[in-house]
């Protein structure tokens, strides 16, 4: 059986799941069985909804998703923004182009995501969240051989979680105790602030970040 998505130049405004998944869009894959999923969403906008979790986006998927050049901003309330949640097979989801800004949730204004290998995150712009935990969490269930932030900004950004995120709010997570090596490279930090530990970026207090090796080369604060 296959499961095709295609979503392209498309706006959703004011949708709402209320507490439940998905305020604009929620697939979710049930069984196992269906081996053939082809998810695209390119080029659209998401302005303004809700859910309790998945403000605009919960994807529970098998397959890879092709995500690009998508703008999400304003989202009030929820868990997570943007939500990818991988069920079976390893491979590594990229998303670019793609802008966050604007958004309240918990603990991933931005994204959050709990893949089996690590995303591939290309010129991603995150700026102006005030509210929440974090703007990008990334959980991962397996040691990868690296993830990368490759030429992304976090600008504007303001949070007050404690000791993990600063101002940034950023956590790229280890659920399994082994070590993937996380590097920002040519990434711009731009008037980030927090009340508590690094302004810009702070890294390395909670337990699921002590298997995880930072590096950080040609970017700018």
């Amino acid at each position: 059986m296959i499961i095709a998505v295609l979503l392209v130049n498309s706006t959703f405004t004011n949708c709402s799941a209320g507490t439940l998944w998905g305020g604009a869009i929620h697939l979710n894959k049930e069984t196992l069985t269906i081996t053939d999923e082809q998810i695209t969403i390119d080029s659209c906008i998401f302005d303004n909804n809700d859910a309790g979790n998945g403000c605009s986006i919960l994807l529970n998927t098998s397959s890879v998703p092709i995500v690009n050049n998508l703008t999400f901003r304003n989202q009030p309330k929820g868990k997570f923004v943007f939500a990818v949640f991988f069920i079976a097979f390893r491979d590594a989801c990229t998303i670019e182009n793609t802008v966050f800004e604007n958004n309240n949730a918990t603990n991933g204004c931005a994204m959050f995501m709990i893949p089996t290998e690590a995303p591939i995150l290309r010129d991603i712009t995150v700026r102006n969240h005030r509210s929440g935990n974090f703007t990008v969490s990334i959980f991962l269930t397996e040691a990868a051989d690296e993830l990368e932030f490759l030429r992304c900004r976090f600008e504007d950004n303001f949070f007050n979680r404690g000791n993990d995120g600063g101002g940034s709010g950023i956590w790229p997570g280890q659920i399994s105790n082994s070590t993937t090596p996380v590097v920002f490279t040519s990434c711009i930090f731009k008037q980030n602030h927090a009340t508590t530990y690094g302004g810009a970026f702070s890294f390395g207090h909670s337990n699921n970040l002590n298997y995880s090796e930072l590096t950080m080369q040609h970017c700018e604060f």
